[in-house]
């Protein structure tokens, strides 16, 4: 019986061995049928061609299982059964499965991401413009407490005066403070000496003082802008400050982790999308007929023409879908992490952002109200200064009686401050002695020096110039009682000879000049000349040693002088010769008997 029963299954083996090779004989054949028959049927064809092979399968194993059961002393092992075949018309239908969800989960999930990715950018920048806002207002209410301590700084340097320079600009230095001070001193000092100290304001001048009250204001508008900028330096620019600080690390934080969650959903996505394509390759490769094969070693084996990451470890279509499924669980529970995180950072921030729109609301304010205090002040500061101003007396003739007045005043001051370190004054050379009784004439008017005692004769001639071809020109003649006989050249042309001797000797004397507006616009400052200069007389003749001769109008004077320089060759003396012309005849008469009484 048992061998019969070996025989039996060897038959039975064998038989199944040739449908097994008839099946791959059809297989060859289908696959050698005409190229332009349609995929459905070769599917059709497929399905039938394994629903056969299931059917035989299924009655060697039933034969198997009976003959096991009839025979269990038998010592020879049976192969395990085979699994059971899927079919190319149920592959195709798991695979469209996944198809169709793997196309709802792209559209489902890159709407999500995007709508997140979204939102969240739209957040980030309402945080940055969130940190804007914040940092503005700091700007602002800092540099509104810098303005208005400059402004306390420059009311307090104009209050002092000595801590502005000649353009207004705040001084701080000490050295410089205190150079300014005492040059301000100098300029308006009325001492003509730097050891007398310029006089203070008594306490008539000083209520007189138009800007008396204007400076008080100044001082007190400069404390109350200097309070209010360190008040709110301390008060509210800190706590702005902080807030600030504070908001721009929490941003910070939030920011790197929110871009941190959308980076992994984005890369979760990529690791999906390649799973799918290994799945997608493998799978389209067996359900195109490219069925797992046998190789001489036993191994299954594909087509490697196109390899892809999961055929080149694996080469079960199970494996990439597997890989495939997981993948999209791990997307699927990074996202339900992701969004949790994401709701609890967007709450979170929601929180901080409308409690720092509250807090900088009342900082803001704060800042604005004491603004509103600090201005509403500023009438009250100037109200005194303006009554002062407007309560003054503007009559001319009582500011002329004031003015008039404070002069009086200071030059007593000034008188008793100078004569304590002033010496008494010097008499002139010659003055000491002198009888005051003897001259009883207005002792600021002097009379003309053609009018002295000492002058005998003065007139105006013609001088004839030295050289071959010299011409005549006018000259004012003076005969004194010492007898001296002095030639003074007139400058204008305007003079003749015959003219009044004062009238030319005015032309003599320096025009009288004093300094105007239009001078010291012009640049000119020298006003002052040498008053003599012009009457130093152009010769002079000694007329004891002169020899008097006349021809019609003409006379010459001849001085003899002792030589000099080279004529020291030709003698001791020499001949000094002047020739002068009169008017008429007449005149030269007067001029001969002047001249030859002077030294006779």
């Amino acid at each position: 019986m048992s061998d019969e029963r070996d025989g039996v299954s060897s038959e039975e083996l064998k038989e199944e061995e040739d449908e097994e090779e008839e099946e791959e004989e059809n297989k060859k054949d289908d696959s050698s049928r005409d190229k332009h028959q349609t995929e459905g049927e070769r599917v059709a064809e497929q399905s039938d061609n394994e629903e056969k092979t299931n059917e035989s399968m299924d009655e060697i194993t039933v034969e198997s299982e009976t003959q096991k059961g009839g025979d269990s002393s038998s010592e020879e092992k049976k192969p395990p059964p085979p699994f059971e075949a899927v079919t190319p018309k149920h592959r195709l239908s798991v695979h469209d499965k996944l198809r169709a969800y793997e196309s709802r989960r792209r559209t489902s999930f890159q709407a999500k991401l995007e709508s997140s990715s979204l939102y969240w950018r739209s957040f980030r920048d309402l945080l940055q413009s969130s940190v804007h806002e914040t940092a503005r207002a700091e700007r602002l209410i800092i540099g509104t407490a810098k303005a208005h301590q400059s402004y306390a700084d420059a009311m307090q340097a104009s209050y002092q005066d000595g801590f502005l320079d000649k353009r207004g600009q705040v001084v701080m230095d000490p050295k410089r403070q205190k150079k300014i001070a005492e040059q301000r001193v100098e300029s308006v000092s009325l001492a003509p000496s730097k050891t007398v100290k310029p006089m203070a304001l008594t306490a008539e001048e000083q209520k007189a003082n138009m800007l008396t009250s204007i400076m008080d204001a100044q001082l007190s508008l400069s404390k109350k802008f200097g309070e209010n900028a360190q008040e709110m330096q301390d008060e509210i620019a800190t706590e702005v400050t902080k807030q600030r600080v504070e908001l721009q690390e929490k941003v910070a934080e939030i920011r790197v982790l929110g871009d941190a969650i959308l980076q992994e959903l984005e890369i979760t996505e990529a690791e999906v999308s390649e799973a799918w394509e290994s799945y997608y390759t493998i799978a389209d490769k067996v359900l195109g007929g490219n069925i797992l094969t046998t190789s001489f070693s036993g191994d299954p084996e594909i087509d490697n023409s196109s390899s892809t990451k999961a055929s080149d470890s694996c080469m079960d279509v199970w494996i990439v879908e597997m890989q495939y499924r997981v993948a999209v669980s791990y997307q699927l529970s990074v996202w339900e992490k992701a969004s949790t995180e994401l709701s609890a950072l967007f709450a979170s921030m929601k929180e901080t952002e409308c409690q720092r729109r509250i807090d900088l609301r009342e900082y803001l304010l704060a800042f604005e109200q004491r603004q509103e205090r600090l201005f509403l002040n500023l009438p009250d500061i100037y109200t005194e200064a303006l009554k002062d101003l407007v309560g003054r007396d503007i009559d001319r003739n009582a500011i002329e009686e004031k003015v008039q007045f404070s002069i009086g005043k200071r030059a007593e001051l000034l008188q008793r401050e100078e004569a304590k370190s002033k010496p008494p004054p010097e008499k002139g050379t010659g003055l000491t002695g002198a009888d005051m009784s003897l001259e009883s004439s207005n002792h600021q008017k002097l009379d003309s020096p053609l009018m002295s005692e000492l002058l005998c004769k003065a007139k105006v001639v013609d001088r004839k110039l030295p050289g071959m071809i010299g011409g005549w020109k006018t000259t004012l003649a003076v005969v004194t009682a010492d007898s001296f006989l002095h030639l003074f050249d007139l400058p204008s042309e305007k003079i003749s000879s015959g003219t009044a001797p004062e009238v030319a000797f005015r032309e003599l004397a320096p025009k009288v000049q004093v300094p105007t507006a239009d001078m010291m616009r012009s640049g000119k400052t020298q006003f002052v000349r040498g008053w003599c200069d012009a009457l130093v007389p152009v010769d002079s003749l000694a007329l004891y040693n002169c020899n008097v001769s006349s021809h019609g109008t003409t006379f010459e004077v001849a001085e003899t002088v002792e030589s000099r320089g080279a004529s020291k060759m030709f003698g001791k003396t020499s001949l000094k010769k002047v020739t002068l012309r009169a008017v008429t005849e007449d005149e030269t008469e007067d001029w001969m008997e002047a001249l030859t009484r002077g030294y006779i």
